[in-house]
């Protein structure tokens, strides 16, 4: 066997182990696009002092410094995913994404 034989073997067995490869990560990604994922929805952040932070009561109104309209955050694991609106659906609150990362 020459050297031109011989790279060419390493070529096709690299070839076999990448589409090897591809071929577990789509079964990797099959088994676990079943998981259930919790996106959480950030209207808007502010910050108290501790001593605001205690002196809360039921009846207080926190201010978010944000407008009914403005877009909101969609997290998973606290890093932003996405983007989207507040929308009534049938009398719920529910939230029309505008843009997801991708």
């Amino acid at each position: 066997m020459n050297v031109e034989e011989l790279n060419g073997e390493d070529q096709n067995v690299g070839e076999a182990n990448v589409v090897a490869d591809a071929n577990v990560a789509d079964a990797v990604v099959e088994n676990l696009s079943h998981i259930p994922i919790s996106i959480s929805i950030e209207l808007s952040r502010t910050q108290l002092s501790l001593k605001e932070l205690g002196a809360l009561r039921n009846g207080d109104v926190l201010e978010l410094n944000k407008r009914p309209n403005e877009q909101i955050d969609l997290l998973v694991s606290g890093k932003v995913i996405g983007r989207g609106e507040l929308v009534d659906v049938d009398g719920e609150l529910g939230v029309r994404i505008c843009s997801l990362v991708r």
